[in-house]
């Protein structure tokens, strides 16, 4: 990818997912000692869409969009026909009841390469849009 993610948190990432005791394992940037930096406007969207799941799923949730987890047959298949493309890490959390489902601490680094695909007029379309999905998600 864009070398963000270590590959030295692949064993944490994995582990719970190969005992069994969780079906998704999710890479947070804010557990542990984390250097991970961002943008305040990407901060504050990562924070709303954390509480809100958090309130929803009535599960501490400290990383609604990291994209590096791990996931089991299950959960894949499930995600691979039913999962949004452009926001499925917050769509992925609203299945709690559905799959057990744990947050890894992992560190982040800066991109080597690449570019976000997310602008900041995007990541206020993106924010408005995971926030919809998230309430219609209630009541389905």
């Amino acid at each position: 990818g864009d070398g963000q993610h270590a590959p030295e948190y692949l064993d944490a990432i994995l582990a719970p997912v190969k005992n069994g005791s969780v079906d998704i394992a999710i890479g947070s940037r804010f557990l542990g000692k984390s250097k991970f930096k961002s943008s305040i406007g990407r901060l504050i969207g990562i924070y709303i869409i954390s509480r809100v799941l958090t309130i929803i799923t009535r599960k501490p949730v400290t990383d609604p969009t990291s994209g590096f987890c791990a996931m089991n047959k299950k959960a894949f298949g499930f995600f691979s026909e039913n999962c949004v493309d452009d926001y499925p890490e917050p769509d992925i959390l609203m299945h709690h009841r559905e799959f057990r489902i744990t947050e890894v601490p992992i560190s982040i680094s800066r991109r080597s390469r690449g570019v976000s695909s997310i602008s900041p007029l995007k990541s206020v379309y993106y924010m408005c849009k995971v926030l919809f999905s998230l309430f219609v998600g209630i009541f389905r």
